[in-house]
């Protein structure tokens, strides 16, 4: 019994930890997705959901972790017609950051894989 207990407490160590949340970013804290526009400074944040209509022209994904929760999903219009991009966590790999250009922030949504 005490070799199986032993077994068992290197299986425990040997495992590996997850993924690092990113650092906090001098616009966005490690957690939240930051959304901003290059000509009127950084727009809406959050460590939640979002829903809305504001200008845009980048967003990031600074979240943590979390196998279920760490991607978002960004909905938004640009050029009257309606986009949606999934972006990974900082730090990838994947995409973490987007600029689609002047576009209209809609939806930001957190979730699992893309």
């Amino acid at each position: 019994m005490a070799a199986a207990l032993t077994f068992a407490a290197v299986l425990v160590a040997g495992a590996s930890a997850p993924a690092q949340a990113g650092p906090d970013l001098p616009y966005c804290k490690s957690g939240f997705w930051c959304a901003y526009n290059w000509g009127y400074g950084y727009g809406p944040m959050s460590e939640g959901n979002w829903t809305g209509d504001v200008e845009f022209s980048g967003i990031i994904n600074n979240g943590n972790y979390d196998p279920w929760r760490d991607h978002i999903q960004v909905g938004y219009v640009k050029d009257g017609q309606w986009h949606s991009r999934c972006l990974h966590y900082n730090p990838g790999p994947g995409e973490w950051q987007f600029e689609p250009g002047i576009a209209r922030l809609r939806s930001v949504t957190w979730r699992g894989e893309c």
